[in-house]
């Protein structure tokens, strides 16, 4: 779910980049779309990964 937050934090920058991006090359287009998802994916991933690691360890200690 980490990943999610992260699109809708970016997506109105997303929408940006691509209204902006119409005048350039298509290629420098799928570029930036593939950077921008690549690295949301990676966000999320280790921000649910570290909240994961951090979080459930003291939930299961103090309250269960």
């Amino acid at each position: 779910m980490g990943y999610l937050a992260y699109f809708v934090i970016l997506s109105p920058f997303i929408k940006d980049v691509l209204f902006y991006a119409r005048g350039f090359n298509f290629t420098l287009l799928y570029l930036i779309i593939l950077l921008t998802t690549f690295s949301i994916l990676v966000l999320g991933a280790l921000s649910g990964f570290m909240m994961g690691d951090l979080v459930m360890p003291f939930f299961d200690k103090y309250f269960f």
